[in-house]
């Protein structure tokens, strides 16, 4: 009840504060500008601050009174979340409009029109000084208050998290616009000793601007971000990782798209065919540059954060990241194979190498220069190397990487397969040959084939691998309850394939094993038991239905027993097997997700932007 009272207290706080802020700013704009707007831009702005004034006021006291007299709602997540949010969305406004402010002058001492300003071309100083002025009177507001919250706090944990992603979320933003004002004057350095279309100097000015702004605030944000990050808490955050994933990854990913696009330029030039475009070269080359230095970079500081965690975590976040490389390197390679063999099946149907043939040809060469060694090296520290028999076959990123691949090559086998007997049937029945169209889909459904069968051979030699790693593992189950006993023998077998699952009596004689498990409470055990070398294993005593026991749920003890007996089969460090995920949990995954595929859109466009003719 108290999150959902949180979530409307202080979503319609922000809202209405929101509306008062930019509502002043509207009213003083109109007021102030020389050049002033009808009366409607006037009412509007007024509406705004005489509807939003009340209610931010009633919710906003309403907030303070609740974490006053409640030391759970003073700390609490969405409070933080809510002063965090306040700062951000008044800070970044005023970084904007220094920047308009900066680009215009710019321009201006070199005498070129404002108005080719990236931001703020249309916008006057007062315009902008009038922004920055109400939006930093309320950022110092909030920021003094949140100060004084962190006094009275006697639980900072979700502060802290909070002061954690806003801290990041600077970071971000002052490396984003620092990179896009690096990509802006790359580009002009470039184009030489080709001429510049036009004056370049509006694209150099502009790209200095976003330099001057981003380039510090990245620098004292960044500063902060690692204030604390020797503390327990900042070593093994989740965020802080994430980021450096992100980053790194990212910046990776951009390499692999950009590095295809200046290939492809650089065999087009070589061929013939085309000139060397120095716009499409500059910009790419802006690009491969800039990002290869923020994957130099936040490479390093991935790999750092990694050695704080556990090993087996640090090592399944490095196959996560091997994958998706590599599955990048191989959509890479797949694409130009695809090209390569329709251009072998267009040769050997018509014999003719053709200009539209050489450009295929470089669209091809430059996806597998790139995309294979991606591929390759990516791939090789994905799968389990046969120097490793010690190391834990299981891989939830890896299965996931080979059944990925295995669902897209079955996918592309039945579809060219299906391609190949319906061209034939048609030159059979109808007459009507098409060798291109037969060879094409031949080659392709061949390629496709060799490369199921590679997946399909590593996914058994992965389950091989698995079953072997467990042969000699035993462990003993001490139960009377045969359902209680089935249960846990399957899920033991599904964690712990291969492994030795032995039912014993009480009366049973002694027998070696690494592992035994029986009901805590049992009583009378044999003597052999209470003297067991190995692990003891406690489950909940079955006997006993209207127990409830605390920390684990009685409906999933089983998995969580295998999870258990898993992680002492491989020497793994023992940890919570089963958490219940939180509804921030699980909004903070979609929030992930939807982020990703918005940061794959935006590159995806920029890159088709890039090798548009």
């Amino acid at each position: 009840m108290k999150t959902v009272r949180r979530l409307y207290l202080y979503g319609i706080a922000f809202v209405s504060l929101e509306a008062i802020i930019w509502g002043i700013i509207g009213l003083l704009r109109n007021l102030i500008s020389q050049t002033l707007t009808a009366p409607e831009a006037i009412l509007r702005a007024l509406s705004l601050l005489l509807v939003g004034a009340p209610v931010f006021l009633f919710h906003w006291l309403w907030g303070k009174r609740l974490a006053t007299e409640d030391a759970e709602e003073a700390g609490a997540m969405l409070r933080a979340v809510f002063f965090y949010g306040v700062l951000l969305a008044n800070g970044i406004p005023v970084f904007q409009n220094l920047l308009a402010i900066l680009n215009r002058w710019l321009l201006s001492l070199f005498g070129l029109p404002t108005s080719r300003a990236l931001f703020g071309g249309a916008q006057s100083l007062s315009d902008n000084l009038i922004a920055i002025l109400i939006a930093g009177l309320f950022w110092g507001y909030f920021w003094q208050q949140l100060t004084q919250a962190w006094q009275k706090l006697t639980e900072s944990e979700n502060f802290a998290d909070a002061r954690r992603l806003y801290r990041f979320i600077w970071m971000l933003y002052g490396l984003l616009l620092l990179i896009a004002g690096v990509i802006q004057i790359l580009r002009v350095i470039f184009y030489w000793p080709v001429p510049f279309p036009g004056d370049p100097r509006p694209t150099a000015l502009n790209g200095l601007g976003f330099v001057l702004i981003g380039g510090p605030l990245w620098y004292f944000a960044w500063r902060k971000c690692q204030e604390n990050a020797q503390e327990a808490a900042e070593r093994t955050s989740l965020l802080r990782l994430g980021v450096y994933t992100l980053l790194s990854l990212g910046s990776a990913l951009v390499i692999l798209v950009d590095g295809i696009i200046l290939s492809d330029i650089l065999l087009q030039w070589m061929l013939g065919l085309t000139p060397l475009e120095a716009s499409r070269f500059g910009d790419a080359l802006a690009w491969l540059i800039s990002f290869g230095m923020v994957r130099a970079y936040y490479a390093r500081w991935f790999k750092a954060q990694l050695e704080f965690f556990p090993a087996d975590r640090a090592q399944e976040i490095r196959r996560f990241v091997h994958g998706l490389l590599s599955l990048a390197g191989l959509i890479a390679v797949s694409t130009g194979m695809g090209i390569l063999l329709n251009l072998l099946a267009d040769l050997l149907a018509a014999t003719l190498f053709s200009e539209g043939a050489r450009r295929s040809l470089g669209h091809s060469l430059s996806a597998l220069l790139l995309g294979l060694p991606y591929w390759l090296v990516n791939w090789n520290a994905l799968r389990l190397p046969e120097t490793q028999p010690q190391a834990s076959p299981r891989s939830l990123a890896r299965r996931a990487y080979l059944y990925l691949i295995l669902f897209g090559s079955v996918l592309a086998v039945m579809g060219y397969g299906a391609a190949l007997v319906y061209q034939t049937l048609r030159g059979w029945l109808l007459q009507e040959n098409d060798l291109r169209g037969i060879l094409s889909s031949l080659f392709l459904l061949a390629f496709f084939g060799v490369l199921l069968l590679y997946h399909l051979k590593e996914t058994r030699r992965e389950t091989a691998r698995e079953r072997a790693r467990f042969a000699d593992f035993r462990i003993l189950l001490l139960m009377e309850d045969a359902e209680s006993r089935a249960a846990l023998e399957s899920a033991l077998k599904q964690s712990l394939p291969g492994a030795q699952i032995i039912h014993l009596e009480r009366s049973a004689a002694p027998i070696e094993g690494e592992v035994l498990i029986y009901p805590a409470g049992s009583e009378a055990l044999p003597e052999w038991a209470r003297d067991f070398p190995g692990t003891h294993l406690l489950i909940p005593w079955t006997g006993a239905k209207n127990r409830l026991w605390v920390g684990m749920l009685n409906r999933r003890w089983p998995e969580q027993a295998a999870r258990m007996a898993r992680q002492l089969a491989l020497g793994e460090e023992l940890r919570q097997p089963f958490q219940s995920p939180t509804i921030w949990t699980i909004l903070g995954y979609l929030f992930a997700i939807f982020f990703a595929l918005q940061l794959l859109g935006i590159l995806l466009g920029v890159a088709l932007s890039l090798i548009a003719d």
